[in-house]
């Protein structure tokens, strides 16, 4: 699973609009857009990312975990 595609399915699991966590990071909506497309991503925005979702760097590295 590519990286942009888990910062956007742990988004929704958290019931995040792009909107709110672009705004939380200072950044455009279309910008966040650009990144859950996998298109740019830095390891410093996504420390931002992650600490604005409240997970561990690693939740984005690791396969989807989903509960039954």
């Amino acid at each position: 699973m590519k990286l942009g595609c888990k910062i956007r399915l742990i988004r929704e699991s958290k019931s995040l609009k792009q909107e709110y966590v672009a705004d939380q990071l200072g950044i455009t909506q279309q910008a966040l857009s650009h990144i859950e497309r996998s298109e740019d991503c830095s390891v410093q925005k996504l420390q931002a990312i992650a600490r604005v979702l409240q997970v561990n760097i690693q939740d984005f590295l690791t396969p989807p975990h989903f509960d039954t």
